[in-house]
């Protein structure tokens, strides 16, 4: 029921451009419309004396080729939403030029921008909200992370921008690896069947999504469409059914069977009971590491400095956790001082462990 309005306000905003293409009154009326949130978004990344000439040069660029940019806009979205990618693409410049010399500066804007196309990009890429729970995550986790990898090392990724290309087609594809990045990461040390690795790297992704992450085809689909076509995707499953199955035919348990090959050693693959006395023991030993560990890092929580110590215990030991945005109310930060809190007790928890000799991945199994 709630999709319907926003149907027909993105009819009328086809109407609105359709109209400003040709009517200079109607013009007037999308410039009065949007102007705010150009000339916020100038503002947030040009210096006051190039604001003016920032907001006229985007306005400009709507109106260049007779009105191209206007015609492409197919009401898929909001007017107010391309418009954003429109503004970043004429400011590409000056973003990757304030990515170096004012960071602070351009990440505000960077994210005024394109904070809705990047928890966009985390659901199509990694799937519904259930699905990311299935990882064990949460859409607010994966939007903390994908902020994580932006930021780190002083933006290094952003600050890569050439100038090549749309500068947006360039986040969505930073934000779409790093979304695979921390996928890879959550499946750990699991390997593909020796069936599934001789298939391509689409059919390989697809079947992670079947087997590890426990996704429907539909879903496949869909998620799909962020590597490839919609064709291209399905002959990758029927690729990986045969792989599962033996033929077109191979029915859905096939996956699991499949899965149930994979040496996962991981709680997203099928569940293996332990029936012998050596898995029994095993299973002790594993246990009494964990406990170790666990001591270790009660420590090591202690020696943090005080914010650090309340930003772990409201993110991960209060029931339910709080999400960033929550944690930023109560300690009374930004947003984006949370992102840099947590990299910084990862970095040094990560750090401490391995002095301990921990391996590196005993932090990601607490508290990523």
């Amino acid at each position: 029921m709630e999709a319907q309005p926003q149907v027909e306000r993105f009819k009328f905003d086809i109407a609105l451009v359709s109209s400003a293409i040709s009517d200079g009154n109607a013009w007037r009326s999308l410039v009065e419309r949007h102007g705010g949130q150009v000339w916020s978004l100038c503002e947030r990344l040009c210096s006051e004396s190039d604001c003016d000439a920032a907001f006229d040069e985007i306005w400009q660029s709507l109106r260049d080729n007779n009105c191209g940019a206007l015609r492409a806009y197919d009401g898929r979205a909001s007017f107010g939403s391309y418009l954003h990618f429109l503004t970043a693409n004429v400011l590409a410049g000056r973003f990757a030029t304030a990515f170096t010399s004012e960071p602070e500066r351009a990440w505000s804007a960077f994210e005024q921008a394109f904070r809705r196309e990047i928890e966009r990009m985390i659901h199509q890429v990694l799937g519904s909200s259930e699905a990311l729970t299935r990882l064990g995550s949460s859409p607010e986790d994966l939007y903390q992370e994908v902020v994580l990898g932006l930021v780190a090392d002083n933006f290094r990724r952003l600050r890569a921008y050439d100038g090549r290309g749309s500068f947006s087609a360039f986040v969505r594809t930073l934000v779409r690896n790093i979304c695979l990045d921390w996928q890879r990461q959550q499946q750990g040390r699991r390997r593909l069947p020796v069936a599934i690795q001789r298939l391509g790297e689409l059919d390989q992704q697809i079947y992670r999504w079947l087997c590890w992450s426990g996704h429907s085809e539909r879903e496949v689909l869909l998620q799909g469409s962020a590597l490839a076509s919609e064709e291209m995707v399905s002959a990758a499953i029927e690729r990986v059914r045969k792989a599962a199955g033996g033929g077109r035919s191979a029915p859905r348990q096939g996956f699991e069977e499949l899965a149930a090959d994979d040496n996962l050693g991981s709680s997203h693959g099928a569940s293996h009971s332990v029936a012998s006395p050596e898995g029994e023991l095993l299973e002790h030993e594993q246990e009494k590491r964990r406990e170790l560990l666990l001591e270790k890092l009660r420590d090591l929580l202690r020696a943090l400095p005080s914010p650090h110590q309340l930003y772990v215990r409201l993110r991960f030991f209060d029931d339910p956790p709080l999400a960033p945005w929550r944690i930023a109310d109560v300690m009374r930060l930004g947003e984006k001082e949370i992102y840099k809190i947590r990299q910084e007790v990862q970095q040094t928890l990560r750090r401490k462990l391995a002095e301990a000799g921990y391996r590196a991945e005993s932090l990601s199994q607490l508290l990523d």
